[in-house]
């Protein structure tokens, strides 16, 4: 991952540009996923430090055609499937790749049984201001859909989608990236405590053009 910057956390605008337009062309699900992996070739065996890696992976079965299923009911479909879907093998880093305007889901994945996008806070937020190159955030729970650009308002949200409907012109070898924040938070309890500790992380991924030329073409 790309250092930004600078650390400014913005929120997506809830419509795009209408001198650039926006018409999905597919819908790019990311789901992220943590584990412990294996470490440098020369880190020590089994009895040495554990190294945690942070992934992104797609899901099994390709997402639909945003013109035969809407992104709504994708994710609402995607966010009630729980475990019984699989996911394929994880690529590092957390870095999610577009070549076309497309409506980007991201998933927690659920195998992490105590994650969640932030409550009281927006999932997903840029590192810049860049205008209205994304927009439309949408929090995605089990029961229903969160509010156009409404913070994440009840517990077990894995789920959230927004609009890119612009990149600039990249290369294979050097995207065009966007920094993002993924506002993340891990639930625990402790023994002989009744309180549940919530412990806030961010993620920092990029979401970048590599179709070497601007999107919208």
């Amino acid at each position: 991952m790309s250092e930004p910057p600078n650390n400014a956390l913005r929120p997506l605008p809830d419509t795009f540009d209408p001198n650039i337009g926006f018409e999905a062309k597919r819908i790019v699900h990311a789901i992220l996923t943590l584990g412990p992996m294996g470490g440098p070739a020369d880190s020590p065996g089994a009895d040495g430090p554990l190294w945690l890696q942070f992934k992104v992976a797609d899901p099994a079965d390709l997402a639909p055609d945003p013109k035969a299923e809407s992104i709504e009911d994708y994710a609402l479909r995607m966010a009630g499937f729980a475990f019984e879907r699989g996911i394929k093998e994880p690529r590092s880093p957390y870095d999610i790749m577009i070549e076309r305007q497309s409506w980007v889901l991201v998933e927690l994945d659920s195998r992490v049984a105590n994650w969640q996008f932030t409550k009281g806070e927006f999932g997903c937020t840029t590192k810049q201001d860049y205008g209205r190159d994304n927009f439309g955030l949408r929090h995605v729970y089990r029961d229903g859909l969160g509010g156009l650009n409404e913070p994440v308002t009840k517990d077990g949200c894995r789920f959230l989608f927004f609009g890119a409907a612009r990149r600039d012109a990249g290369t294979e070898d050097n995207p065009a990236s966007q920094y993002f924040n993924f506002h993340v938070e891990f639930l625990q309890t402790h023994p002989g405590e009744k309180v549940e500790r919530r412990l806030k992380v961010i993620f920092d991924p990029d979401v970048g053009n590599n179709g070497g030329f601007p999107i919208p073409p």
